[in-house]
């Protein structure tokens, strides 16, 4: 029976270990894009959610950070609903500045966001060296999505 020699099968793990040192860094800033991205997806889509909500039930809605169960929360509500929150990711740093203090008015019937337009800024607090995300808000309450710096991961430059 033929078989690998001890020389040979230390020779194979070394060459894997050298191989996992090399793709490691390139791993791990993968993860921080994907945690940075999923973040900014989802405070997106809850606040595109929010401007729906305020054309079709034709009633105001408002969007932002809110404390909730003792932590700061990403929420949505009417001036006469408790507010609906998710949870924030604590890794994820925030800046926001919308005009009308910290959250986005999104008006009925038309959703547009008039004096309360501002934007949000993300930032992965673990990895300086990605690009910023700014989630923009316009007076007509258009949504959008860009980088402060270079071009990254489809968003446009702001």
């Amino acid at each position: 029976m033929q078989g690998f020699s001890l020389l040979e099968v230390l020779f194979v793990v070394a060459f894997l270990a050298l191989l996992s040192v090399f793709a490691y860094p390139n791993v791990h800033h993968y993860r921080q894009q994907q945690r940075l991205q999923t973040e900014v997806q989802k405070v997106y889509a809850h606040a595109q959610e929010t401007r729906l909500r305020s054309i079709g039930l034709g009633v105001d809605h408002w969007f932002g950070i809110r404390e909730h169960h003792g932590q700061l929360a990403w929420c949505w509500w009417r001036s006469e609903q408790t507010p609906e929150c998710v949870p924030r990711d604590d890794r994820v740093n925030y800046q926001w500045n919308f005009a009308s203090g910290d959250a986005a008015r999104f008006t009925a019937p038309i959703g547009m966001a008039g004096f309360s337009a501002g934007h949000i800024e993300f930032m992965l607090l673990d990895a300086p060296q990605l690009p910023r995300v700014r989630m923009v808000v316009s007076t007509l309450g258009r949504i959008r999505l860009c980088t402060q710096g270079p071009r990254w991961s489809g968003y446009a430059a702001c």
